[in-house]
């Protein structure tokens, strides 16, 4: 990681619970990642060190570039759907539930 980005920490969940069901035990396990659902920023660009935003529109060099083409809002709009790389964030709360039994 660089000096420019911000920590990193999750807190992770991880209960399970043993049942006996005609002699048989079943375990139930449920695991949460991430659990606060805090987010995490793995990548930042370097201009702007934001991860969503590598700070071209608002240059001066963007600015010009707006004001030459046909329809300014739509390349706006075009251009930061780019820059919304899912690389740059890390995985949402996830929550899994698993049955097990033994034969």
């Amino acid at each position: 990681f660089g000096s420019r980005l911000p920590w990193n920490y999750s807190v992770d969940l991880s209960i399970s619970k043993v049942f006996f069901v005609r002699q048989k035990p079943i375990v139930a396990q449920l695991n949460a990642l991430n659990l606060l659902n805090i987010s995490k920023i793995y990548n930042v660009y370097a201009y702007s060190s934001s991860p969503s935003d590598d700070g071209y529109l608002s240059s001066p060099q963007g600015q010009q570039r707006l004001n030459t083409e046909l329809s300014a809002q739509s390349f706006a709009d075009y251009y930061s759907l780019k820059n919304n790389d899912p690389g740059n964030f890390g995985q949402p709360r996830m929550i899994s539930l698993t049955l097990r039994t033994t034969f």
